[in-house]
């Protein structure tokens, strides 16, 4: 295909990594591109018309124009919202810490003479 695009579609999972390589005709779009790589048979959970695509890394959409050499990122939905993610990793720190008071204790008594 000499007028044609060679493009690259990701698919990342825990499990496993596809990398698919696919030449297109020079306007092909990204859902060209996710239709001709054949992921949609392999992994038959993934909807088309849900996916969470970029290219590159920057948010893109099915209509998205293709240039030459681009990369289509088709991203997992997420398994947990990240704020909340953090919250309960920063409150089990805290609930994992001792307070300042119950540290300045611990430390007087380390320091008492006659304690070592």
């Amino acid at each position: 295909m000499t007028d044609g695009l060679v493009i690259e579609v990701v698919y990342i999972t825990p499990d496993a990594e596809r990398v698919m390589s696919v030449e297109l005709v020079a306007d092909a779009l990204v859902e060209d591109a996710i239709v001709a790589c054949g992921i949609l048979q392999a992994v038959p959970e993934l909807d088309l018309e849900t996916l969470q695509i970029g290219v590159y890394g920057r948010p893109a959409s099915l209509s998205t124009q293709l240039e030459a050499e681009d990369r289509v990122e088709i991203y997992r939905p997420l398994v947990r919202d990240p704020m909340a993610a953090r919250r309960q990793r920063a409150q089990s720190t805290v609930q994992q810490r001792p307070g300042r008071r119950a540290r300045q204790a611990r430390n007087a008594a380390l320091n008492k003479p006659g304690s070592h």
